[in-house]
């Protein structure tokens, strides 16, 4: 009997022993998020649109997880990749505006995504070419190479920023890495070279108003009034952007790196085309501004439960990356794990996304098929949406018959959340000073309409 005992006590420490030395060496994911700046969801192949505009990104989406409602938590790029980067709503991380002197920056009191990972030993690189995501507004917190790819953004880069990404992936730390690649070129003023400028133009015309042509601003190609003739340039410079991202995918293909990395191709807003009286993007927060792709293919080595028909948001993104390996955010965050619990059920609600720049600063709040629309200074819930029933969001709801109760207890559940997530950011930021814009930026920001107008506080995204 005390044989038996003391082979049972070996095996359990030749057992442990194993298993140590198997979570000590094991292999993390490299991971890589490639984002398309401006991106609309549904103008990719993938997700049902007419023209082929993505056949690489296509291609990825057949052996990835393509989720179908994921909704970007601001109408513009430096809030959105802000709270890409920490999980936390608009309104938890405090950066929201900017204006022709100078602009929010993100906070050094955050940890962002780099970081975390950065300290669970991987090599960190980020490949921006978008004037607002730059060091001297801090979003190269934890990245060991932060790489600003052209200085004239003004032109089509997608090759130059291919050229970066695979010239560090050649070189890179033998370790795992975390790269975040950043694609401007689908961006206005919609600029792409032959033949991919003339590959979606049509003899069909869609004539521009008076209104909607002056509305174009930095968009505007004088003389030309044909709607169709920019949403042409739009789709072509997707299909510019789609091949070089086609080439990445190929090196880590080559390198033998593609089956152990997660991969992620998203987008931090969309665009608009007069589908409700605006073009560009960062005036509202109606769906072709703030409904994005997201398209995650893990390592084929990971087996894990996850529902592509799930709510998400850009926030649950780094949350979900961490949860893969192990690790978190050392402070409550807003976003959740998008992988599914033991009992199937995911715990999304609702999705909320802010806009603070163009307008009224306003809040839109999604719970389940419905879409509430919230203007801030004058704490009223002004258009109401049933998505089921009207995905195009044409027909509100608010107005004689509508119940006053649901109105009053969902305008009660926005002011609440609004003073939630204050609460959060002056727990877990030092709030910063506005960072000054250079006049060479300023000028580059304009150029892509960025600041558009004159004054203290006209600016924009």
């Amino acid at each position: 009997m005390k044989k038996v005992f003391i082979i049972f006590i070996l095996l359990i420490i030749l057992l442990s022993a194993a298993l140590l030395y198997h979570y000590s060496h094991q292999v993390r994911p490299n991971l890589m998020i490639i984002l398309i700046d401006a991106l609309r969801k549904d103008h990719l192949g993938c997700y049902g649109y007419h023209r082929n505009t993505s056949p690489k990104i296509d291609e990825f989406a057949r052996d990835a997880i393509r989720f179908q409602e994921t909704i970007s938590n601001c109408s513009w790029t430096s809030p959105s990749i802000a709270s890409l980067f920490t999980s936390l709503y608009v309104s938890s991380h405090g950066l929201k505006t900017h204006s022709q002197k100078s602009t929010d920056i993100l906070d050094l009191g955050f940890e962002t995504l780099a970081e975390i990972l950065k300290k669970h030993g991987y090599t960190t690189s980020a490949f921006i070419t978008n004037r607002w995501i730059r060091e001297e507004f801090n979003y190269h917190q934890g990245f060991d190479v932060f790489e600003q790819v052209a200085e004239d953004i003004t032109r089509p880069i997608a090759a130059s920023v291919r050229e970066s990404v695979i010239a560090w992936l050649k070189n890179r730390p033998k370790k795992p890495f975390f790269t975040y690649i950043h694609f401007m070129d689908v961006h206005g003023p919609y600029f792409s070279p032959y033949p991919y400028n003339t590959l979606f133009t049509t003899e069909k015309k869609r004539a521009l108003t008076p209104q909607e042509y002056n509305k174009l601003r930095y968009l505007r190609i004088e003389g030309q009034r044909d709607l169709n003739f920019y949403i042409s340039q739009y789709d072509g410079a997707i299909r510019y952007c789609d091949y070089h991202i086609g080439k990445i995918l190929e090196y880590l293909k080559e390198a033998d790196l593609y089956d152990d990395s997660i991969i992620i191709v998203t987008s931090d807003h969309g665009e608009a085309f007069f589908e409700h009286g605006e073009c560009d993007h960062g005036f509202t927060l109606y769906n072709e501004e703030i409904e994005v792709p997201l398209i995650m293919r893990l390592p084929s080595s990971m087996d894990y439960a996850i529902n592509e028909h799930a709510k998400t948001q850009l926030i649950d993104l780094g949350v979900t990356i961490l949860d893969i390996i192990g690790a978190g955010f050392p402070y409550e965050v807003d976003g959740i794990s998008i992988l599914l619990p033991d009992d199937g059920l995911h715990e999304r609600q609702r999705i909320y996304s802010e806009e603070y720049m163009k307008g009224f600063p306003k809040v839109a709040l999604i719970e389940g098929n419905m879409k509430y629309i919230f203007h801030i200074p004058e704490e009223r819930i002004v258009e109401v949406y049933d998505l089921n029933k009207d995905d195009e969001e044409k027909n509100s709801l608010i107005g004689p018959g509508y119940p006053s109760d649901a109105y009053y207890r969902m305008k009660k559940e926005i002011r609440t959340w609004l003073e939630q997530k204050g609460a959060l950011q002056k727990r877990i930021s030092k709030k910063p000073d506005q960072a000054p814009i250079d006049p060479r930026t300023l000028e580059q920001l304009k150029s892509l309409g960025y600041i558009q107008y004159q004054g203290e506080n006209d600016s924009l995204e």
